[in-house]
């Protein structure tokens, strides 16, 4: 889903469902995925422009567990590329940085990192 294609009115967050984009795709061993946090400060539409500009998809997708309680345990990103090895990491995030995007909204995700913050939070929810 792209934060420019929503019909206007309509919100990516909803008190029933939750997020109402995708969760990020479960990465294989061997992956790593690189992502622009939707909150890095930079406007959503600017992000996807950026995104596209460089022949990168601007689809954003959820990372954690999708709580409609909470709408603050789940980041929210742009999947810019999912890399097979330690050198198209390194290139991807050069092209984001030709791209204008700062290295500081530039998120890398392991397949370790990712099971971590779905079980933390839930783990979370279980002692609340």
């Amino acid at each position: 889903m792209r934060i420019t294609d929503r019909l206007p009115g309509t919100s990516i967050w909803n008190k029933n469902q939750g997020w109402v984009c995708e969760p990020l795709p479960t990465l294989e061993p061997n992956q790593i995925a690189v992502t622009i946090n939707v909150k890095s400060g930079i406007p959503q539409s600017d992000l996807e422009q950026s995104l596209d500009s460089v022949g990168m998809v601007s689809h954003y997708y959820y990372l954690g567990e999708n709580d409609p309680k909470n709408s603050k345990e789940t980041n929210l990103v742009y999947l810019a590329k999912v890399c097979h090895s330690y050198s198209e990491l390194l290139e991807t995030i050069g092209v984001l940085q030709s791209a204008s995007i700062p290295v500081n909204a530039i998120s890398v995700i392991t397949p370790q990192l990712q099971k971590l913050s779905i079980f933390k939070q839930f783990e979370q929810r279980q002692t609340a």
